[in-house]
């Protein structure tokens, strides 16, 4: 299933970029199943139940603890209700992006990306040239984690003052990850590579100055290839872990010019499996 559902992200991705269109947000979330033969249901199979059922959640009554009922608020809040009993979970399925409210053309990219912090590529972080590659990083980024249930990239929520922190332990994590980060990057494009790196590119722990007379050793993440051996499906053999993180590293390329395409993605074996 899961190739399933990244395979047609992929044609769905080639499509958007052959139309000059990048999506920039591509996560889970706007990867939806199609549903089958809804079109032909009327309005009393779809509407919203309300008769209290186990499997149906009652709608709860809302009332404004500040007493201003004339400002306006929903009455009553009706719970999100599955239509899966409308998608085909087997070879019918089909898979689509969603969620356009973020997309630009490549011609006109905004001041501002809003791809989630675990999927964002390096030049989202930096700075740099911003294309429809970096959808190409955030699909690299979803083969591992539609395929392990974790995500590649471990980066919290942080507050509006701690952004900084959040940056420098996403690209710590690519350099453990991945591989080191190009000494361009250390030297030119991230000023506080300092704290982090001595002068052999030796990992530092950049708390090591407030607090005197203790040493604490860095955290460094495990390589991608012991990270999937370790959460890939038990059914998935080496041979094809292999061929998967291989597959990942081919997409995760550093410098955006040498990331493939989703056209060129398609013809992977893998996919055409």
């Amino acid at each position: 299933m899961a190739r399933i559902i990244l395979k047609h992200t992929l044609i769905g991705l080639a499509f958007l970029h052959k139309n000059d269109i990048v999506h920039a947000d591509l996560q889970p979330g706007n990867i939806l199943p199609a549903t089958s033969e809804i079109d032909a249901l009327c309005e009393d199979d779809l509407k919203q139940d309300q008769s209290g059922q186990d499997h149906y959640p009652k709608p709860l009554t809302l009332q404004r603890i500040d007493g201003l009922e004339d400002i306006w608020a929903p009455r009553r809040l009706y719970l999100d209700q599955s239509l899966l009993r409308y998608t085909p979970i087997d070879s019918r399925m089909l898979w689509k992006i969603s969620d356009f409210g973020s997309a630009f053309l490549t011609q006109t990219p905004p001041k501002a990306v809003v791809t989630p912090d675990a999927l964002r590529a390096p030049e989202l972080i930096l700075g740099g040239v911003v294309n429809s590659s970096i959808d190409i990083w955030s699909f690299g980024c979803l083969v591992y984690e539609f395929l392990t249930g974790d995500t590649l990239f471990c980066v919290p929520k942080l507050g509006p003052n701690e952004e900084e922190s959040g940056d420098d332990d996403h690209l710590l994590q690519m350099n453990d990850i991945l591989g080191p980060l190009p000494e361009a990057w250390l030297k030119h494009k991230w000023p506080r590579a300092n704290q982090y790196f001595g002068p052999n590119r030796e990992r530092l722990d950049p708390n090591a100055g407030q607090n005197a007379g203790y040493q604490q050793e860095p955290y460094i993440d495990e390589p991608l290839e012991l990270l999937f051996e370790k959460n890939k499906p038990e059914d998935m053999d080496g041979t094809e872990a292999s061929v998967i993180t291989s597959l990942i590293r081919s997409i995760l390329q550093y410098d955006p010019s040498q990331r493939p395409s989703a056209a060129k993605l398609l013809e992977h074996p893998w996919f055409q499996d």
